[in-house]
Order: C-alpha cells, then structure tokens, then sequence
C-alpha cells in the first residue's frame, strides 16, 4: 500500500492509498494519531504508521476526509487565538 499525503495544515495530514480510501491523521512527537475515527491508534510517523492508523480507525470517503480535515484546521486555529 502506498500512502500520499493530500494536504499538510498544522499538525494535520489529509492522506489516501490510492484506492479511493481517504483519512486524517494527526502528528505529535514523531508519531500519528487518527483524528476522524473511532480508535485513536498511534504509531510511529512513517508511511507504514500512517496506514496502521487509518486501517484501525477506518478509512473514510474523500468528502468525509476533507471536512474532518477542514474541521481539525478550523478548531486549531480557534485554539491558537484563545491562548495568545
């Protein structure tokens, strides 16, 4: 399985396999989380992680990917505002 990284916002990756399976992943410390799923599986950030993740959580459609990660960028910058 090959994994392609779409887009990079912060600390959010949106990534596919190629076969119309899409996911967002989350990186901290050298490993992934899966932000839109059920499982919050961590591995370590590599292309074999980043599809451990998603595979445990489950792969999404490209639309349901994009607004997970539409989100995730959205409330990262609400954060960031509040703090400072």
């Amino acid at each position: 399985m090959s994994i392609r990284v779409l887009d990079t916002r912060e600390t959010y990756r949106l990534i596919t396999d190629g076969a119309g399976h899409f996911a967002v992943v989350e990186v901290r410390c050298n490993h992934v989380y899966s932000l839109c799923g059920h499982a919050r599986a961590g591995a370590p950030d590599s292309e074999q992680g980043m599809a451990e993740v998603a595979a445990a959580s489950g792969w999404s459609s490209e639309a349901a990917a994009r607004r997970c990660f539409d989100a995730a960028v959205r409330g990262e910058e609400y954060f960031k505002q509040m703090l400072w």
